[in-house]
């Protein structure tokens, strides 16, 4: 069993109707150790909604089974750690990475005489084909029947024909390249952990709405048989009759 530490938990969804003070009691009564205070940053859905982003500090975890099993699940990438706050409702939990700023304290400075500006990459020039240049005709004996061809590659033959036809050089080409893979390292990634649990709250969600809907039908009907009795009596007079 590995020691405990003192880390901090980030939940990334809580509902707006939630304030600071239920998860504050909620998350003391799991008995994980004595919380310090709870934060809260508010966020936008992509529906529009509102939600909150939770962040939890302890003065200290205690050094029981619980605390042991659900640091080990915070801290394992490949389990899940949740809170169930209302069966069966639960809240996903991470490990807070990030450094709480203390009020009051000085901030890190960086001396900026200490460092030299690097020079922005210009981008080469490309000559373009002037409009009256005339076009690249092709031989009649390209289209001649024979064996098929040789695959081609694709990525070679646009290049040959980039450079033809447009005057671009390799190395126009390779900076080209070079600047389209630096702009994948800009891409955003999520959690698996977040929509998986997303997921399981839709599925729930629809099993509770399969339940709604038979309730009112049955609601309906029984209104129904209330509002027309003789009807009701009819039907059973009429089950009896096939019975028979």
């Amino acid at each position: 069993m590995s020691a405990i530490k003192n880390i901090s938990l980030f939940i990334p969804h809580v509902y707006a109707n939630f304030t600071s003070e239920a998860v504050f009691d909620i998350i003391q009564a799991q008995g994980f150790g004595e919380v310090k205070n709870v934060d809260f940053v508010a966020k936008t859905g992509s529906d529009g909604k509102p939600y909150n982003a939770v962040y939890i500090h302890f003065y200290q975890w205690y050094d029981n089974i619980v605390a042991h099993n659900f640091q080990e699940r915070v801290l394992n990438p490949n389990k899940e750690a949740r809170i169930m706050y209302d069966d069966p409702w639960y809240w996903l939990v991470l490990q807070n990475k990030g450094k709480k700023h203390v009020p009051g304290q000085r901030k890190p400075t960086i001396d900026l005489d200490a460092f030299t500006t690097p020079e922005k990459p210009v981008a080469p020039m490309i000559n373009f084909r002037p409009l009256n240049a005339p076009r690249l005709q092709r031989s009649k004996s390209t289209y001649l029947v024979g064996p098929p061809p040789a695959p081609l590659n694709l990525q070679k033959e646009f290049d040959i024909e980039a450079q033809s036809y447009c005057g671009i050089t390799q190395e126009e080409m390779d900076w080209a390249y070079e600047q389209m893979e630096r702009d994948n390292e800009h891409l955003i990634s999520i959690d698996g952990r977040y929509v998986q649990s997303l997921e399981q709250d839709n599925a729930v969600l629809r099993g509770q709405m399969s339940v709604l809907e038979q309730e009112c039908e049955m609601l309906r009907r029984v209104c129904y048989r209330s509002k027309y009795p003789e009807h009701s009596l009819e039907s059973s007079s009429l089950a009896n009759t096939i019975k028979e």
